[in-house]
């Protein structure tokens, strides 16, 4: 179920984020760069808890990956993508697919060229282009926070994330591009991840 739980370009939480569009240079002369979203929902008659133990598990800002992590014995169709369980900083799509589609009992060697193949079981990956990594963002509750904060800790909110705009939480986002090459990325995100919204 959708959550009104999410991040806004203003204070008073009337612009949400959509897609942050992030400009890096190439050389990186311009990063890191850092950004502030505020968290919240403009109806004070909400709050906010963790979905499998409310009032009981905290709730955490996570930077997240969007491409699903590679798996064993795994059913796939062409242009599924993978990262990799060791990270290596490539994006691997289905090329090609056999027998029944499924991956191997083990993950493979992957290459670390673009356009090269593995196959993979039933699976022929491409390595389809760089990847976009967690620890490319550090996030904290403040400014000066970002400074001590590790790439790609969460943070933690407590139990209770309250309603209205009073009580948005100003986070503080620095994104270090490790890519060095001009594309368009999709591969990360930021997010209260298992909230559940409830009557306050």
């Amino acid at each position: 179920m959708d959550i009104s739980l999410k991040f806004h370009t203003d204070p008073a939480l009337q612009i949400p984020v959509s897609l942050s569009t992030i400009n890096h240079l190439i050389d990186g002369s311009n990063d890191p760069q850092n950004f502030v979203f505020y968290l919240g929902a403009d109806d004070a008659t909400k709050q906010y808890k963790d979905g499998s133990s409310p009032g009981v598990a905290d709730l955490f800002i996570q930077v997240f990956d969007v491409t699903d992590l590679w798996t064993a014995t795994t059913v796939k169709v062409v242009n599924d993508a993978v990262r990799t369980t060791a990270k290596n900083g490539y994006r691997y799509k289905v090329q090609a697919l056999a027998g029944a589609g499924n991956t191997g009992a083990s993950e493979p060697t992957w290459p670390t060229t673009i356009g090269q193949t593995v196959v993979d079981g039933d699976v022929t990956w491409i390595n389809e282009r760089k990847l976009h990594e967690s620890t490319e963002i550090k996030i904290a509750l403040s400014l000066i926070g970002l400074d001590g904060a590790v790439s790609g800790d969460p943070i933690n909110l407590g139990l209770v994330i309250a309603g209205g705009a009073d009580a948005n939480i100003a986070v503080h986002v620095r994104l270090d591009d490790a890519t060095s090459i001009i594309d368009k990325f999709t591969d990360l995100g930021i997010g209260v991840l298992g909230a559940q919204e409830l009557p306050v």
